[in-house]
């Protein structure tokens, strides 16, 4: 199984960075995950029904968003990895849209 190799996960607060060439890719997967609901190839459904996106980095092959359903799982919570362009997963994606839940996060470029 391929996984993409973004680099240490670095944090401090509530400030979380990868150092090094693949810190946009991190920072684009962070505001995909976090930020507005958009059109997902997958999606992560959890038992109370919220649904998180899988970035589209990790969304590239069913495997690779099985592997981040399985780090969530372990770190954040029960989930199960939904093929959000069809059937019961359009149906979930749909839903969502329409409680149009906010997620405020913010990817700022640090050059420091």
């Amino acid at each position: 199984m391929h996984e993409p190799a973004l680099g240490a996960l670095e944090g401090h607060g509530s400030r979380w960075w990868v150092d090094g060439p693949e810190s946009a890719r991190f920072a684009t997967a962070a505001a995909e995950l976090l930020g507005p609901l958009r059109y997902p190839r997958y999606l992560l459904i959890e038992p109370s029904g919220a649904a998180w996106p899988v970035p589209g980095v990790l969304g590239a092959s069913r495997d690779l968003a099985q592997s981040f359903s399985a780090c969530w799982a372990a770190h954040v919570g029960p989930c199960e990895v939904i093929f959000a362009r069809q059937g019961r997963g359009r149906e979930l994606l749909r839903a969502a849209w329409k409680v149009g839940v906010a997620r405020d996060v913010e990817v700022v470029e640090d050059w420091e």
